[in-house]
């Protein structure tokens, strides 16, 4: 199928041209055509982490604590985020490195953050509006 097919509105790619590239991301300009025949351009900010041949870059773990006698529980993080200039609590994440699946960088990036093992449950698909997808992992955590 190809993109044109894929979606019922007839716009049209025209270019993409890089606007700026870090270390964690790059910033592109995406000139289309949209429905009427207007052009217009599109921000879009991609990752720059992902390795070659993987189809995700990141993971997010939703980890689940069995506790005795007690309710489960989720297990957050607490992340300063210099664009908030404060803290969030968040649950566990981190990017695939080289020659590790998603749920290998889950299992890892839970035990980093939180000091739990766990074994994954559920992986998602990749999650995303844009070309970088993250992958979702549910996991049971041993405490």
């Amino acid at each position: 199928m190809s993109d044109s097919e894929k979606c019922p509105q007839k716009c049209s790619f025209i270019s993409e041209k890089t606007v700026h590239k870090g270390k964690w991301v790059q910033l592109s300009e995406i000139t289309y055509e949209d429905p009427n025949g207007v052009k217009r351009v599109w921000e879009s900010v991609e990752r720059t982490t992902r390795c070659p041949g993987s189809n995700v870059d990141a993971v997010e773990i939703i980890p689940i604590l069995k506790r005795l006698l007690h309710y489960e529980c989720l297990v957050l993080v607490e992340q300063y985020r210099p664009p908030l200039k404060a803290c969030t609590l968040e649950f566990p994440a981190g990017l695939v490195d080289k020659n590790e699946s998603p749920q290998q960088a889950a299992i890892r990036e839970l035990k980093e953050e939180t000091g739990y093992t766990a074994q994954i449950k559920h992986t998602s698909p990749g999650m995303n509006s844009n070309k970088n997808f993250d992958c979702l992992c549910l996991a049971r955590v041993y405490h």
